[in-house]
């Protein structure tokens, strides 16, 4: 006997089942031609359910909020580490990575810090990011991208003379 379609909503997933199922799901989007990084990056977003829950992904990535929102604006052009960061909290895969890399106007060399870029971007499903952090900082690098939140806007105090 067949088992009658469920008409129950979908449960909401946490942040952690998401971030689970995402590490073990290589599942790609489709890139187009016309794509630029920032346009392969957010499909992404989208494909990893990130879309409301971008505080999660910020702390992941160590992206501010604040690119998050500059991204959506689609004339935000986000540096090499952002990227390799981005890349590595969505995990998605070596080649499309090396993809959405060029599709931004990089490519990765042999220099040190680009030859650890490529030994990230292939590892970094076994690797949490307290660790990929810890092997930047033990080789001299810092962070990929930055702080891990936005810094809050603080009144500016006047200078009197």
């Amino acid at each position: 006997m067949l088992e009658p379609w469920t008409t129950e909503p979908k449960k909401e997933m946490s942040f952690n089942e998401r971030y689970s199922l995402m590490l073990s799901d290589r599942q790609n989007c489709p890139i187009s031609t016309s794509d630029t990084a920032v346009g392969c990056i957010q499909k992404y977003i989208k494909l990893r359910g990130f879309e409301k829950d971008i505080k999660n992904l910020s702390f992941t990535t160590g992206v501010s909020i604040s690119t998050f929102s500059k991204m959506k604006t689609g004339k935000y052009k986000p540096d090499l580490r952002t990227l390799v960061a981005l890349e590595i909290g969505l995990n998605i895969d070596y080649e499309r990575s090396i993809l959405i890399l060029q599709k931004g106007g990089f490519s990765l060399n042999d220099t040190k810090e680009h030859v650890l870029f490529k030994f990230l971007l292939e590892n970094h499903g076994k690797m949490t990011k307290k660790e990929v952090d810890a092997l930047l900082k033990a080789e001299g690098f810092g962070l990929l991208a930055g702080a891990t939140r936005d810094k809050s806007n603080k009144s500016k105090k006047k200078i009197s003379h």
